[in-house]
C-alpha cells in the first residue's frame, strides 16, 4: 500500500495536484495555471534531495490488489535530532470513504513511532477539512490552540489547525486505528 516514489509516479502526482477536489484544502499548493510536468520533475528533485539528506520520507499510496495509485503520504518535515515530524497525506477521491485514510495514518504511524522513533508527529490542516479533523480528534490528538497557525495565499491570511500526538499517546491511538481498520474490514 506505500512504496517509495519513482520516476513512473509523476504524471500520476502531476495529475492529482491538479485536481481541485483534491487539492481544495490545500491551496497553498495549488498554481494558477496548474502544474506542468516541469513543475512536478522540479519538485521531485528538491524533495529526493531532502529525502537523501534526512530532511523527509514520502510514500507512494496505491491499491495493494491493483497498484493503482491512490495519493501521497510521508513526512514533509523531519527532525530526526528532535525526534519531530509532520505527517502529510493527499488522497485522490475514488479512495475517500473506503478506510485508505486510516490505514494509510496506521502505516505511517507506526513507522514514525516504532521504526523512527519520532516522539512528536504534527498535523497541520485546513479548519474546514472537517473529515480529517474528525478523524484527529477521534484517535485522540492533541488541539494545538496555543499555535494559532496562518498561511498566507494571494495576500490573505488561511487559517490552519495543528494537531499533535506524541509518542507516550502511541499505544492507545494503535489500538483506536486497529479498531477503525477491524470494522471497515481492513485489516
Amino acid at each position: 500500500m506505500l512504496r517509495s516514489v519513482e520516476a513512473r509516479d509523476l504524471e500520476s502526482i502531476r495529475q492529482m495536484f491538479n485536481n481541485p477536489q483534491t487539492m481544495k484544502y490545500l491551496q497553498e499548493m495549488t498554481k494558477p495555471k496548474g502544474w506542468t510536468m516541469a513543475d512536478i520533475e522540479e519538485r521531485h528533485q528538491r524533495r529526493h534531495s531532502r529525502e537523501l539528506n534526512g530532511e523527509l520520507i514520502q510514500f507512494i499510496v496505491e491499491d495493494s490488489k491493483t497498484g493503482e495509485f491512490l495519493g501521497t503520504s510521508g513526512f514533509p518535515t523531519l527532525n530526526l535530532k528532535n525526534k519531530t515530524a509532520e505527517r502529510g497525506l493527499i488522497l485522490l477521491p475514488n479512495s475517500w470513504g473506503k478506510g485508505v485514510y486510516t490505514a494509510v495514518n496506521w502505516l505511517t504511524l507506526q513507522y514514525a513511532y516504532e521504526t523512527l522513533k519520532i516522539e512528536t508527529v504534527e498535523f497541520d490542516t485546513h479548519p474546514e477539512n472537517t473529515a480529517t479533523i474528525h478523524f484527529l480528534n477521534k484517535i485522540g490528538a492533541t488541539l494545538e490552540t496555543d499555535r494559532p497557525k496562518f498561511i498566507v495565499i494571494n495576500g490573505e491570511n488561511v487559517p490552519r489547525v495543528i494537531f499533535t500526538l506524541h509518542i507516550s499517546q502511541w499505544p492507545v491511538v494503535k489500538e483506536k486505528i486497529r479498531s477503525m481498520l477491524q470494522t471497515k474490514g481492513r485489516l
